[in-house]
């Protein structure tokens, strides 16, 4: 069911494309490497995870294949463009998504105003690190693992990176092709 599901939004997508521009048609061919970028981000979270927030969900990668695989998990797709986040919806609406929520909002705005508290906190292809790592500061009233996809040459600049001192633990993990950045989050009261 997995399968046909994901089959199904990579169809959606791919419609709702021809019409309202939310991933370039040119990486198509790319489109599985990121459904699984996606899927893996799940072995990088606690198995008791049951609220996880994407920052930036775009045309749904990685919130569309983490709600399909996971339906125990409530995944909240927070997305600052109405283009993206009208597919998001169609999506949630026609896979038959309850745990999925969509959010149209400038993501600062959205942890100002509601609080949130992700267990998990996925970004993928949302900011370079240095615009993220602000934004995660933000969210230091709740403990949480961040988990970034990053590309091999970000892997290398971040060896040496220093770290604010609300990112408790942090470390570069491989699956072969690809790359996470998963960070721990020090809670602040």
């Amino acid at each position: 069911m997995i399968y046909e599901q994901l089959d199904a939004y990579v169809d959606q997508l791919k419609t709702y494309n021809e019409h309202t521009n939310i991933y370039s048609a040119s990486a198509y061919d790319r489109l599985q490497f990121h459904i699984d970028d996606s899927l893996n981000i799940l072995k990088f979270i606690p198995k008791t995870t049951r609220r996880i927030l994407d920052i930036g969900s775009g045309s749904g990668l990685p919130s569309i294949p983490m709600a399909i695989a996971r339906t125990d998990i409530e995944v909240t797709a927070v997305e600052s463009k109405s283009r993206k986040t009208r597919f998001l919806t169609e999506v949630k609406t026609s896979l038959d998504l309850p745990n999925l929520t969509v959010v149209t909002a400038n993501i600062a705005e959205y942890i100002h105003k509601e609080k949130p508290t992700p267990e998990v906190i996925t970004a993928k292809a949302f900011a370079p690190i240095e615009r993220l790592l602000p934004l995660l500061k933000t969210l230091a009233y709740t403990r949480a693992t961040v988990v970034v996809p990053i590309s091999q040459s970000q892997s290398t600049d971040l060896e040496h990176h220093a770290f604010p001192g609300f990112v408790l633990a942090h470390r570069i993990e491989t699956l072969e092709p690809h790359t996470y950045l998963v960070m721990e989050l020090k809670k602040f009261n």
